[in-house]
């Protein structure tokens, strides 16, 4: 199976528009699910979602104005399900970014008696990213710093899936 993101037909346009002008694109969910999906541009949604909360950041990266960055936490009481898919959604619940991820379980602590914190970082492309994309975070949702997140993630699961267009 090949991994592989992309940015969907309507995220596209709303990078188009943003990029043209209009208000920037706001990235404020991600979401996983556990169906065996081929991203593809035309998707509106995961083949199967089982998980889906706000993103913990949408950053341009250090260095590359093309690329941002979108992290998301999958924290330990959810779980029971193999995440292979993943999305980064706008504030209107549109999918901009499909990610097809490697097979991960994410146990249940409550069935399995194990429980794994996993973070979901999205990487998306094009020309000038950063003006391109906007951040709404909800203040009491944001779960870690990225520095706590890097420095923790020994132990849990780290993943992160880029689009280049």
């Amino acid at each position: 199976m090949a991994f592989s993101a992309m940015i969907t037909t309507v995220g596209l346009a709303k990078i188009a528009t943003a990029l043209a002008g209009g208000a920037p694109v706001d990235i404020t969910e991600i979401a996983v699910g556990d169906a065996d999906t081929t991203p593809a541009v035309g998707l509106t949604a995961l083949g199967h979602e089982v998980w889906r909360d706000d993103v913990n950041s949408v950053d341009p990266v250090a260095g590359d104005p093309s690329r941002v960055l979108i992290e998301g936490q999958v924290p330990a009481a959810d779980g029971g399900w193999t995440m292979r898919e993943a999305g980064a959604f706008d504030a209107v619940g549109d999918m901009i970014l499909i990610a097809r991820i490697p097979d991960s379980y994410k146990p249940d602590p409550t069935a399995d008696g194990a429980s794994v914190v996993a973070y979901v970082r999205l990487t998306a492309e094009i020309a000038n990213a950063a003006a391109a994309f906007s951040l709404s975070v909800d203040g009491s949702v944001v779960m870690a710093t990225r520095a706590y997140v890097d420095d923790a993630s020994v132990g849990s699961l780290l993943y992160t899936w880029s689009h280049f267009a």
